[in-house]
């Protein structure tokens, strides 16, 4: 189901609920600095560098239209049974993290890591849906997770393209 916001300053949000899990949606803007703060409204990945760390080379599109450019723009990995795709924004210096808005594109499963020094990555989130969706996701950090590079893996099991429309970053305050 999904539940369009009310807001009438910032960006419009709505709710997203698929197998019970609920995500947050924003439908343009910059973040929301929520009820209580916390949340910085600044995208810290804007037009930062993407690398791409792919065994698949890139077969539509551009890596770095991921920060640079609406969710409206579609970069795909190479298509093969199953397909993959992985990369990495650098943020430039360590945050606290508040948010991160993906959208993964024909992708069955993502994962999310974070990490201080572009060598040892943690884990932030991870998500798989009973089948391949494109449909932007915000994932809720609140301050959890520390860091300066963000590494995100997509997966599909079946012989298509796999890829990511955009990657937003929002600090946590």
């Amino acid at each position: 189901s999904f539940t369009a916001g009310a807001n009438t300053s910032g960006p419009r949000t709505g709710t997203l609920i698929i197998g019970g899990q609920q995500y947050t949606i924003y439908q343009s803007g910059t973040g929301s600095t929520g009820a209580g703060g916390g949340l910085g409204t600044t995208n810290l990945a804007l037009n930062k560098t993407v690398t791409v760390n792919s065994k698949y080379p890139t077969v539509s599109g551009t890596a770095s239209t991921i920060t640079s450019a609406p969710f409206a723009t579609n970069w795909f990995a190479y298509q093969g049974a199953p397909s993959y795709c992985s990369l990495v924004v650098d943020l430039g210096q360590t945050y606290s993290l508040g948010a991160i808005d993906i959208n993964p594109l024909q992708t069955f499963d993502y994962q999310l890591y974070g990490s201080t020094d572009g060598t040892n990555y943690t884990p932030i989130a991870s998500y798989t849906w009973p089948a391949y969706v494109t449909l932007p996701v915000s994932i809720a950090v609140n301050g959890a997770s520390s860091a300066r590079y963000i590494k995100y893996e997509g997966h599909t099991p079946w012989n298509q393209y796999v890829g990511l429309g955009g990657l937003r970053v929002y600090e946590w305050r």
